[in-house]
C-alpha cells in the first residue's frame, strides 16, 4: 500500500490513522490511509521490541523498550510526555490506554504482571492477575482494553485471558485453538484477534469461544507480523512483503 515501508512489524489504527513501526527504516511512520500520505515521527524508536498506541486525539504513543519509556508524541510530531518505566518492569511488553488515554498500562512480559500509571512520574501500581483457583498466569507478553476490562495474551500458556482491572481472569479464550501466538489485537465487540504459528496464521477468538482461524496464504500475505483493529477494519503487517494489509471485517452482529 506504502511503498516506504521495508519491514513493517507494529501497528496502531484508529480511523484514517495509522502508526507503523518500521524496522528496515528503522522509523515510526504515520500514514493516512485515505490520502496515502505518509510521515516520519523523529524521535521514535523502531525495534523488534516497538509497539505502538493512538489515543482519542491521535497521539501517537510508542513504547521503547530497551529505554525503558513510553513516548507520547502530539499530532504534530512533537514529543509531549515520557513515561520512565525504570525498574518496575522487569521485562515491558507493549502497553494499552484506559480512561481514553489517562492511564498507561504496560505490560511486563518478565514477571506476568501489569503496572497502571496515570501521568509521567505519577504513582505506578502494579497488578498480579490470577485465575479462580489463586495461580498466577505464565505471561503477560501482550495486552489491550477490552471495555472496562483487559485482554490479556499468554503465550506460554497458549490463551488469551479476559481480566478484570484488580487481576482477576474472567474467562480464557484460545486454551487448545493458539501454538505460538505472538501478537494480539480487540475490537470494540471483544473479539481477540491473534498472530499465531510464527506468523502463518491469523486467529480469532470471540467471547463466546467460537474460533475462526485464516492462513497467511488466505490473506495473501507471507509471514503477519503485527496487528491492529479499529472500526471494522483490521490492519496486517508483513515484513517479508514490505506492506501492511488493511481488511475489512464483519461486526459480530451479523
Amino acid at each position: 500500500m506504502f511503498t516506504r515501508l521495508v519491514a513493517p512489524a507494529a501497528l496502531a489504527l484508529r480511523g484514517a490513522d495509522l502508526l507503523v513501526a518500521d524496522l528496515g527504516t528503522q522509523r515510526v511512520w504515520r500514514l493516512n490511509v485515505d490520502f496515502q500520505h505518509a510521515t516520519t515521527i523523529a524521535g521514535a524508536p523502531a525495534t523488534p521490541q516497538t509497539q505502538l498506541a493512538l489515543s482519542g486525539d491521535l497521539s501517537a504513543w510508542v513504547l521503547d523498550a530497551p529505554a525503558r519509556q513510553v513516548l507520547r508524541f502530539a499530532r504534530d510530531g512533537r514529543l509531549v510526555q515520557t513515561y520512565r518505566i525504570g525498574t518496575a518492569l522487569t521485562l515491558p511488553a507493549g502497553f494499552a490506554l484506559a480512561e481514553g488515554g489517562a492511564t498507561l498500562i504496560t505490560a511486563d512480559g518478565g514477571a506476568a504482571r501489569w503496572s497502571e500509571q496515570r501521568s509521567p512520574g505519577g504513582v505506578v501500581t502494579e497488578v498480579l492477575p490470577r485465575l479462580a483457583d489463586g495461580a498466577r498466569l505464565t505471561g503477560v507478553d501482550a495486552i489491550a482494553l477490552a471495555g472496562r476490562e483487559l485482554m490479556v495474551l499468554d503465550r506460554a500458556g497458549g490463551a488469551v485471558h479476559r481480566v478484570a482491572r484488580d487481576g482477576q481472569v474472567l474467562a480464557t479464550l484460545g486454551r487448545g485453538e493458539l501454538a505460538q501466538p505472538s501478537a494480539l489485537a480487540v475490537d470494540r465487540d471483544g473479539r481477540a484477534f491473534v498472530v499465531d504459528r510464527l506468523g502463518s496464521e491469523l486467529v480469532m477468538l470471540a467471547p463466546d469461544g467460537s474460533v475462526e482461524r485464516w492462513s497467511a496464504t488466505q490473506l495473501r500475505l507471507q509471514r503477519i507480523g503485527g496487528v491492529a483493529v479499529d472500526e471494522g477494519t483490521l490492519a496486517l503487517s508483513d515484513a517479508a512483503m514490505g506492506q501492511v494489509a488493511l481488511l475489512r471485517i464483519r461486526s459480530a452482529a451479523r
